[in-house]
């Protein structure tokens, strides 16, 4: 027969063996426990990193296409026609010397024989200059509406501009030559 002690002695070993199985399962719940709140996280920084690409993406498509109407906007105000002059407008020091018609092919002294302005087909440029740099020399025919040539050491500003006819507004033509 079982003795008494043989009873206590296997009941323990059972309850052990219970104890052992329920630490197992507690610890089993606890790292699918474990487990599912770190995959929580997981899916709510993905979440918060989801939404923050496509906050992303939406900054990024609003200021390529802000970009790219800047762009055209810009084109196509470089490409609008462009007005001709008539007259080339010349200023020595802040005060007006004299307004030349483009329509006349002439060739005119400025500021005492400092700089001499040409007029050939419709286009003004600086043939000749006193100045150290020639930049005005070098500036080129000038033949469209406030476009400017500009001689700094000898303070003269040559201008286009747009009269209603093809005389200056104020009727006195200077031909210094």
């Amino acid at each position: 027969m079982i003795g008494c002690a043989d009873v206590t002695a296997s009941l323990k070993g059972r309850q052990k063996s219970a104890n052992k199985r329920s630490l197992i399962i507690k610890a089993k719940k606890l790292h699918v426990f474990l487990y599912l709140k770190s995959d929580l996280k997981i899916k709510r920084k993905e979440k918060i990193t989801v939404k923050n690409n496509v906050t992303f993406l939406r900054l990024a498509r609003i200021i390529i296409a802000s970009l790219i109407l800047i762009c055209t906007v810009c084109s196509a105000a470089s490409c609008a026609p462009k007005k001709v002059g008539n007259v080339a407008s010349v200023t020595v020091d802040g005060e007006l010397v004299g307004e030349y018609p483009l329509s006349l092919d002439a060739t005119y002294t400025l500021n005492g024989g400092t700089n001499v302005l040409t007029i050939e087909g419709g286009k003004a440029y600086m043939s000749y200059s006193t100045c150290a740099g020639h930049d005005c020399e070098n500036w080129g025919k000038v033949q469209y509406v406030n476009q400017s040539i500009i001689c700094l050491p000898n303070k003269i500003v040559i201008t286009i501009v747009a009269t209603d006819s093809d005389s200056p507004s104020d009727g006195d033509i200077d031909f210094v030559s």
